[in-house]
């Protein structure tokens, strides 16, 4: 009997300590999303909104002395840019400081946001790259007609089908008020249990394909092309060097590679930098269902979360 409530005693002792480390792990990786959101978000908001409004500036300058239609482009990819800096990171920056939203008008509108931006941005990205690529290959032709009004037709139709697809969100979301002590939660709140399914099973993969994987083999297939045109270009300049063609030649293939070199880098970098965001959402909506039941597991996807959306 006396051996039997020793181990009794010792398997309690166990479970206890296990609990214990699963604890101080949850509170280990909580606080570590929490300095994450506290000192990444005012480097991002900060780096982000000045880069943004210089680009804002040298475009604008470029467009009132010449109309170009990619200075029209990086416009708006850089308002998309802040709006989805002061929209969203943000409220993770005064969640971590525990300051919460507490109006449904101006959750709704941040949800809203926060899809609207992670969509409008890479559709930009992807309209400019396949202009670019289309203005290498015929030059003739986009010189007609991709020109200032055409680069505002598309913008507006991207900006309207991207509203329209996400329109529903303004509905579907609401501020959750919690129980007790508990602060009012906003994200992943829906209105009804189906409509959280819906946004769980459908609208995450839709979301995610509008977001990076379209915009993936989209900018795949076009950044292809302007590569090998940006190697064709080099061998021609070498050609000219060697012949003693005009500096004048020479100096407008250089302007053609940088900018294509400069898409093509933006191109990299959007996709390195948005997929493990995407990939995120992607596993905590279909494949981590009730795993934050569990507190360590719930901190771990904070933590996730918190690293990801700094890109």
């Amino acid at each position: 009997m006396k051996q039997r409530q020793d181990s009794g005693s010792e398997a309690a002792l166990v479970v206890c300590n296990e609990a214990e480390v699963w604890t101080m792990n949850s509170t280990v990786l909580h606080d570590a999303s929490v300095l994450v959101w506290k000192v990444g978000v005012p480097i991002t908001i900060t780096s982000g909104t000045f880069g943004n409004i210089m680009v804002l500036l040298v475009q604008r300058r470029i467009t009132d002395s010449s109309s170009s239609s990619l200075s029209l482009y990086f416009m708006w990819l850089a308002v998309s840019d802040l709006l989805a800096l002061w929209s969203d990171q943000i409220c993770w920056f005064l969640a971590a400081c525990d300051a919460f939203i507490d109006y449904e008008v101006v959750c709704k509108l941040r949800v809203f946001l926060g899809y609207f931006t992670g969509q409008s941005s890479p559709a930009i990205l992807v309209a400019m790259t396949f202009q670019r690529a289309a203005s290498i290959w015929w030059p003739l032709k986009v010189g007609v007609y991709c020109n200032e009004k055409f680069a505002r037709v598309v913008m507006v139709s991207i900006i309207v089908f991207i509203v329209l697809l996400n329109s529903h969100l303004l509905y579907g979301h609401s501020l959750q008020n919690q129980s007790g002590n508990e602060t009012a939660k906003c994200f992943f709140s829906y209105v009804s249990p189906e409509y959280g399914d819906f946004m769980n099973l459908v609208y995450g993969w839709v979301d995610t394909t509008f977001c990076s994987i379209l915009p993936f083999f989209l900018l795949f297939a076009a950044n292809s092309a302007l590569i090998w045109k940006v190697r064709t270009s080099l061998r021609e300049t070498k050609q000219n060097l060697a012949s003693g063609h005009s500096s004048q030649i020479q100096a407008r293939h250089k302007k053609s590679s940088s900018m294509t070199v400069t898409l093509i880098v933006i191109s990299i970098a959007f996709i390195v930098l948005t997929l493990p965001l995407s990939m995120y959402f992607v596993y905590a909506r279909t494949f981590s269902q009730g795993a934050d039941d569990d507190p360590t597991i719930a901190a771990a996807n904070e933590l996730a979360l918190a690293s990801t959306s700094r890109d």
